[in-house]
């Protein structure tokens, strides 16, 4: 699924009629839930044996909140028959393509995209060592992806396990709930965020995630370097 940035410019120059947003061709699938100058965050949602419109992603990073499995054509007419499971996420950088789910159940995917920012060639996913990062008692952080524009850690809190009020500084972040529901503090407000919900964090505002319920949950947090637009 995943295509170089070079073979995407080049494609987006010999046939512009694809390149166009996921949303803009197919908002049955592809709704977005969250937009500003730094990223763009698709709901999407498939039916079994549906399929889209040929579209373009920017840059972005994918959290499979289902197993999935999919046809996809690119605009050369080759095709790949990717399968993902529930959790996986990964880096892309940027494609043009025609999905279409062949599995038995509904898939729901959260894509990131990346906007206005000069992606090179060379940002690639670099997945760094799978030791676990401890954060406190009843909490663990998975490296998942890390790149000159991304961090992205899987988190896992215990029930009744939260993060002390901090910051940070130089980074944005965004804040995915893959299983569970997920309590941010934040501006002197509280938010609950289930699977599909997402918040955005940006750099300096002092915030808290924890655990209310009586079940462990999942979450993805995307660390984002605060990069001038391209």
């Amino acid at each position: 699924m995943l295509r170089s940035v070079i073979a995407m410019s080049m494609v987006l120059v010999a046939s512009p009629v694809w390149a166009q947003r996921a949303t803009t061709v197919d908002p049955r699938h592809y709704t977005i839930v969250l937009e500003n100058d730094v990223v763009r965050v698709l709901s999407v949602n498939y039916p079994p044996d549906e399929r889209s419109e040929m579209h373009e992603h920017p840059p972005n990073v994918t959290v499979f909140l289902t197993d999935a499995q999919f046809r996809v054509t690119y605009p050369d007419g080759e095709v790949s028959n990717p399968r993902m499971n529930s959790g996986s996420v990964g880096w892309g950088a940027g494609t043009i393509h025609e999905p279409r789910s062949v599995g038995t159940q509904p898939v729901r995917v959260m894509i990131v995209e990346f906007v206005n920012l000069e992606i090179s060639e060379g940002v690639r996913q670099r997945i760094s060592q799978p030791e676990p990062i401890d954060l406190g008692p009843g909490m663990t952080g998975h490296a998942l992806v890390d790149n000159e524009l991304v961090a992205v850690r899987r988190v896992t809190f215990d029930p009744g396990a939260g993060r002390e009020p901090h910051a940070n500084e130089n980074r944005n972040l965004l804040l995915m709930p893959r299983l569970g529901r997920l309590t941010v503090e934040m501006d002197g407000q509280t938010k609950i965020l289930e699977p599909g919900e997402v918040q955005w964090v940006s750099g300096g505002t002092v915030h808290t995630e924890r655990n209310d319920s009586d079940e462990p949950i999942e979450w993805i947090a995307l660390l984002l370097e605060q990069l001038p637009p391209g």
